[in-house]
């Protein structure tokens, strides 16, 4: 009995270690295992029905709600995010975030006018990835790896992102979950 008491207890650590180190690419698994919150799980079933049509525009910008997984938040509660998208070879994607705003500091600007406001608080953006169905920006480096996926809305008005930080292990530390309205 205490040898299998030992091998089930072996063969949970293991699952445990193993589902830890499974970095899943596909971002609407995230939060299976996850505690993720009700708008986070609204996100993804609105990114599961997306596309990447927002990436035909010359410049595209879009700005909204944003819920952070990790200890430091509550993940019911929506920060801001701003992202802009500049369609050249390659694509060109800048983005901010936001903390504790009443509003979205971003709304109503134009897609020029958010670009300047991203460059002014430091935003240099970088080159993102351009896949059939969606686009990808990733930072990854020796001991982290941070990725964000966009997708449109089906109705092509909004954006739905969803980014992940993984420490070098293969843990993930952060997840990260946006709707953000097309300016």
């Amino acid at each position: 009995m205490k040898t299998l008491a030992l091998a089930l207890l072996v063969l949970i650590i293991n699952s445990t270690a193993f589902a830890a180190n499974n970095l899943s690419s596909d971002p609407t698994q995230f939060c299976n295992g996850n505690s993720c919150s009700e708008p986070m799980l609204a996100i993804i079933e609105d990114y599961k029905q997306g596309s990447a049509q927002f990436a035909q525009a010359d410049l595209s910008a879009y700005s909204g709600k944003c819920f952070h997984l990790n200890s430091m938040y509550d993940p019911n509660y929506a920060h801001v995010g701003a992202f802009v998208f500049e369609k050249s070879a390659p694509l060109h994607i800048m983005g901010i975030f936001g903390f504790f705003y009443e509003s979205d500091p971003y709304a109503g600007l134009t897609p020029e006018e958010t670009k300047s406001e991203l460059i002014l608080r430091g935003s240099k953006g970088a080159e993102g990835i351009l896949e059939p169905d969606h686009a990808e920006l990733a930072y990854v480096g020796e001991n982290s790896e941070l990725r964000y996926w966009f997708r449109n809305s089906a109705d092509q008005n909004s954006m739905l992102v969803i980014g992940r930080q993984a420490d070098g292990n293969g843990g993930m530390s952060s997840l990260l979950f946006c709707h953000m309205l097309k300016h």
